[in-house]
């Protein structure tokens, strides 16, 4: 199966999607010829956001660990935060206290003072956002999130059924969302593993 390069970059962007961080330097190393230490030194002498799993605040620091800034939200993290620059955040979060450790369900976007100028929710029986998220250029974002299937789907499309349990499969599908008021955004794009 010859597959495309659109498809390979899908993938690529998916597993970056997949293995995001919590945790992200606001500042990088200019030259990609310094040595490890050096690149390490550089990239924690500016501002570092994070937002802990058992806190609804995210948190900018400095490299000694004093906290410049925070802004606070209703709701934990669902295991991503994104700095936009101006002092605004793109903050993912999660809907439930239950379940699988990287479940989220929607997005927020907060600015310098707290205000919450957009609110995102992807969270039904059917579907679910999970871990990470990607601001693009054009003032979308990238979205990763599990879609629910039956037992009964997953083993007529071929899965091996000993390894489905009863509740189901729940493969990854990437979305594109581009706001469109304090509340709302219509899905411009999304691909699916899930391909029969």
């Amino acid at each position: 199966m010859k597959i495309s390069l659109a498809h390979r970059i899908v993938t690529i962007s998916l597993i970056i999607l997949m293995y995001g961080t919590n945790v992200i330097p606001l500042s990088t190393p200019q030259s990609v010829n310094q040595s490890y230490e050096e690149t390490q030194k550089t990239a924690f002498t500016g501002q570092i956001l994070f937002a802990p799993i058992d806190s609804t605040k995210t948190y900018l620091i400095d490299s000694t660990g004093m906290v410049n800034h925070t802004w606070s939200s209703s709701y934990f993290p669902g295991e991503a935060v994104r700095w936009l620059g101006n002092g605004t955040i793109l903050r993912t979060i999660k809907m439930e206290l239950s379940g699988f450790g990287g479940e989220g369900g929607g997005i927020q976007k907060i600015t310098w003072d707290g205000t919450i100028t957009w609110e995102f929710f992807y969270n039904t029986s059917e579907y679910h956002s999970h871990h990470d998220i990607m601001p693009l250029p054009n003032g979308n974002v990238l979205m990763i999130a599990w879609e629910t299937k039956t037992r009964a789907e997953a083993i007529a499309a071929g899965r091996n059924p000993d390894y489905v349990s009863n509740t189901g499969f729940i493969p990854d599908h990437i979305i594109e969302v581009q706001p469109t008021g304090p509340t709302s955004g219509d899905i411009v794009w999304e691909w699916h593993v899930w391909i029969i």
